[in-house]
Order: C-alpha cells, then structure tokens, then sequence
C-alpha cells in the first residue's frame, strides 16, 4: 500500500488526503452541474461541499473521541490531529447537518437540492474508498483464502497479521459498489422523481 504519496520537506501528502479532496471536487462539480440542469444557482454547490467537508470532518473526529475516550485522554493532540481514525457515521451526520444548514440559510428548496447532491455523494465516496485501499486505514475485511485477498503489511494502521496472511479487500468492494450506484443514478436522474410535476411518460 501507499499510505503517504509524497514529502516536500516538512510537508507530507498522505494517499487519503489526496483521495478525500478528489472526492470533494468532483462532488462539487458534478453538483454544480446539476443544480445548472435544474435551475439552481450552481455557484452555490462549492459551498455545500466546503460545509460538507467541514461538517464531516469536525463530527467524524468528535465521533472517533467519544468512541475511544481513554485514549483521548491520555494523548488528546494526537487523537484530535491524526490523519487517520474518521469514523464515517459522523462524516455522515455531520456533513448532512452542515448541508442542511446551507440550503436552510440559503433558502434552496431541500429536496431539489439533495436530489442534486445524491449522485455525486456516492462518486465521492467511490473515491474515498481508493484512499483507504491505498492507505490501508484498517478497514479491510476478514482473512480470506480466494484469488483476489491480499495483504496490507504497509498500512497505515498497523497490520495484525503474520506475513503472507490475506483478508479481504473491503474498500475495493465499496468503491465497485459506490461505482454501480452512481452509474444509476446519472442514468435515471432526468427522470421525473416522487416530487416532480412533470408528466411521466409510459415505458410502452
């Protein structure tokens, strides 16, 4: 695995990091460009992704401290600065009330809105997922026997296994299936939805 990509000097581009802000520009991209196609202000979408990365990230870390307390006790610089650790249910919780928040404020129409977001939220993830295969963040799967398993003896978080062990790799798994989803939902998403007023059309 290649948890860190590149050191400049003191600075350290991290495989995960540099996946995360991938994911974050083409979600606002390809948010921008539907919220064009449904006459939306598309210059609004950088701002759902900036407070989505902020809110995401603040609760993903808060998620980690109250999840492992004692260790932030004992070390709370490193529990709050490590560039590992984001629990994604917090990532998720926080980066929802972020967005929310913005399209509340910015008097957007919710369900348009998130309708915009949804296809590119789960590319975003897709990508996010090559950042942990690369990383090796630890959340790869059970031991396992077929073609396919592998090792991750240079992961970011230390690999528990004897050499030549092989497990699952989970985040490739998540990144097929996040692929599929979006593929979908950019085929279906001129269709008219629950909440259009457009007539729909019969399939015969």
């Amino acid at each position: 695995m290649y948890p860190v990509l590149l050191r400049l000097g003191p600075v350290t581009i991290y495989s995960f990091g540099a996946m995360m802000a991938l994911a974050f520009l083409t979600a606002g991209f390809l948010t921008g460009k539907e919220m064009e196609r449904k006459d939306l202000p598309p210059e609004s979408a950088s701002t759902l992704v900036v407070w989505a990365a902020v809110g995401g990230i603040a609760l993903s870390r808060l998620w980690l401290i109250f999840e492992d307390l004692p260790g932030f006790f004992r070390d709370p610089i490193a529990m709050i600065f490590t560039g590992s650790g984001f629990v994604w249910y917090g990532g998720l919780v926080g980066g929802t009330l972020a967005v929310t928040w913005v399209i509340y404020r910015s008097g957007l129409p919710w369900l348009k809105v998130v309708d915009c977001i949804a296809p590119a939220l789960v590319l975003a993830h897709a990508i996010g997922r090559v950042g942990c295969q690369l990383a090796g963040d630890g959340d790869w799967g059970v031991v396992s026997n077929l073609p396919w398993a592998m090792a991750y003896p240079n992961a970011i978080i230390g690999w528990p296994y004897p050499p030549g062990v092989r497990v699952h790799p989970t985040p490739i798994y998540e990144c097929l299936a996040y692929a599929g989803i979006f593929g979908i939902l950019w085929a279906i998403r001129k269709r008219p939805g629950l909440f259009s007023t457009a007539p729909v059309k019969a399939p015969f």
